[in-house]
């Protein structure tokens, strides 16, 4: 608990350069999760290359043309039939599991397929079109991180709005009780990374509830802060109408952080 402290507000433009510094460190989720999300939208126009990257590769539509089941393993067999570029027609069996559109093979359903032609013999090999599948995996990991993004920045967004709303509008509370409670995240892979962060407690006095509030500033990240002879601690920013919406800042504790960690 720190003692012999100096309750004050700061002024209004330390407030604000608060505000702007945690949403910087805020908006790093933000960007990193657009930023992958945008590395794998991109990715979807590359995925017919990975899974068809053989030399002069033809897209075709074929259509299903037979539908049987192997008398051996059981398995169903669909037949697919396309014209090539010079009207000749060819026929391809395989099974069920490269069927890649939803349900059964039907017959007389339409289906993407790739061929090309062998360099050495001439003849004809072909394929169903596979690259849908990446694209789907990777449209979904780019919607996902793209919604990730939208909640980060819906988040950060909506915290920055409120603590200009309790500049502009708050109460003012003296707290009591003040202390900076730190904790270090361990995090083990191939090499061990060790996260340190701190924030400030305090508690007030809060009528509407008869009762004392414990409230705390969002985590700083590095080492606690430890040069704290005459410090002066931020008083607590109060919603008028709301006592749950409170923001109580670091202020100048933030400027007493270690100069090497």
């Amino acid at each position: 608990m720190l003692a012999d402290v100096t309750v004050a507000l700061p002024d209004d433009r330390v407030l604000r350069a608060e505000i702007k510094r945690q949403v910087r460190i805020r908006s790093i989720g933000f960007w990193l999760a657009a930023g992958f999300a945008l590395f794998f939208f991109g990715l979807t126009f590359f995925s017919f290359p990975m899974m068809h990257n053989q030399e002069n590769t033809v897209s075709v539509d074929a259509t299903i043309v037979g539908v049987e089941r192997d008398p051996q393993s059981g398995e169903t067999l669909m037949t697919s039939e396309f014209v090539d570029a010079d009207g000749v027609v060819h026929r391809d069996r395989q099974t069920s599991g490269y069927h890649y559109a939803w349900g059964e093979p039907q017959m007389g359903q339409r289906v993407p397929y790739v061929y090309w032609r062998s360099g050495i013999t001439g003849d004809i090999s072909s394929f169903p079109r596979a690259d849908g599948i990446l694209k789907w995996m990777f449209g979904s990991a780019g919607v996902v991180l793209a919604l990730m993004a939208i909640g980060v920045w819906f988040f950060v967004s909506r915290h920055r709005r409120l603590r200009l709303r309790l500049i502009k509008s708050g109460r003012r509370e003296r707290g009591a009780r003040y202390a900076i409670e730190a904790k270090t995240t361990v995090i083990t892979m191939k090499t061990t990374v060790i996260i340190h962060q701190w924030r400030l407690t305090a508690r007030y006095f809060e009528e509407a509830l008869t009762a004392f509030k414990d409230c705390h500033s969002d985590w700083q990240p590095g080492l606690p802060p430890e040069r704290l002879d005459n410090l002066t601690v931020p008083m607590i920013l109060v919603d008028a109408t709301d006592p749950r919406r409170y923001w109580l800042p670091v202020g100048e504790v933030h400027d007493r952080r270690p100069t090497a960690t």
